[in-house]
């Protein structure tokens, strides 16, 4: 990815519903930048009781979502030794310890813990999605792999699933939690 890649959230209000657009760049990657971006605006929405759903799709024409960003992962375990499946669970709730108390947290951000503490923290942001009041759905709008497949798409809670085609023509897939959002860009499944 390079520098003038444009990455982030862009927001698009419909009354009480918000679409959200994942932007990862060329690749359709989860930066550690776009992830905590994606951890405030779930907060924020889930208090707001404006807001009663919020859409996903993704800004690649092609992709939903596909991987986290892999340099960020590999840079995060530079230094620690391989660790076991039993070990793996100490530190993740050793993290998710750290990540409850802000000066903590803040003083070990600036250590090697940086990457776990953030992926723990987007592994707090798909509960919170997952057990939100606010209605959280997937568009999918092109391939979903890795993190926007089994993450992203698994946090919105589905009591029904429906496949239509798009105004594009491409397959969309909208999981939801309980009802379909009336949003405009989004071409009604057939009767």
């Amino acid at each position: 990815m390079t520098s003038n890649d444009r990455t982030g959230l862009t927001l698009e209000a419909h009354g009480a519903t918000l679409v959200v657009r994942i932007d990862g760049g060329e690749h359709a990657l989860l930066s550690p930048e776009l992830a905590a971006e994606l951890g405030q605006l779930v907060d924020k929405v889930d208090k707001d009781p404006d807001v009663h759903a919020v859409v996903f799709t993704g800004a690649h024409p092609d992709r939903f979502l596909s991987h986290a960003d892999v340099t960020w992962l590999q840079e995060g375990g530079v230094g620690f030794p391989p660790i076991n499946t039993r070990l793996a669970r100490i530190v993740a709730r050793m993290a998710r310890g750290i990540n409850r108390v802000p000066g903590v947290r803040s003083l070990a951000a600036k250590t090697r813990l940086k990457t776990l503490l953030q992926l723990d923290a987007l592994h707090a942001t798909l509960l919170k999605m997952n057990s939100s009041g606010t209605i959280f759905i997937a568009a999918l709008n092109g391939t979903a792999l890795a993190i926007g497949a089994p993450s992203i798409t698994a946090s919105c809670r589905p009591s029904k699933m429906t496949c239509f085609e798009s105004a594009t023509t491409k397959p969309v897939i909208i999981r939801m939690h309980s009802c379909i959002a009336n949003v405009s860009s989004f071409q009604n499944p057939p009767a």
